[in-house]
């Protein structure tokens, strides 16, 4: 029977190969734009409005944003003209959802509120909605182009919106 030493049997220093992880940030490589460093709630998101049903699928989920923030989407903020203020679903991080839409964004978005319709897929079970959102950051002049990752989870049987970062 072959003995072996311990430093045989283990493998060689170096740092150990890591499988690339795709991205669901298409601006990945826009620099302009950063992650936001500030909390989901209240820094980002100042209220997350009960939900609505408004048929046996479908939930509305109403956001205010936070005042010292701004959202106008479709348009791109000064400090970025590369990169354009939205609000985008990630079907990749959601649960329990399949299709996901925006009604109303640039209305909304004057009063610093955030919309979405979901249509989930098993009633009584959680719901986790993922979106990015990019929006301007701060209360100075000019506002930060900044974007997050934000988890709207909804628990059975109390239809509370917990939103935290993603």
């Amino acid at each position: 029977m072959k003995r072996y030493r311990v430093d045989e049997m283990l493998p060689a220093a170096g740092p150990t190969p890591t499988a690339a992880v795709p991205s669901d940030d298409d601006e990945i490589q826009i620099t302009c734009r950063t992650r936001s460093a500030l909390q989901a709630v209240p820094d980002i998101i100042s209220q997350a409005d009960r939900l609505l049903l408004i048929d046996g699928q479908t939930l509305e989920l109403n956001f205010t944003l936070n005042q010292n923030h701004r959202f106008i989407p479709g348009d791109a903020p000064r400090t970025c003209e590369a990169s354009i203020d939205d609000i985008t679903w990630l079907p990749s991080r959601s649960e329990n959802l399949f299709a996901v839409e925006f009604p109303f964004k640039g209305e909304l978005a004057q009063q610093n509120k955030l919309r979405a319709r979901v249509k989930f897929e098993r009633l009584g079970q959680k719901i986790v909605f993922a979106f990015r959102l990019k929006y301007r950051e701060g209360p100075t002049t000019p506002r930060a182009a900044r974007k997050v990752v934000l988890l709207a989870t909804i628990l059975p049987p109390d239809r509370e919106v917990t939103v935290t970062r993603g």
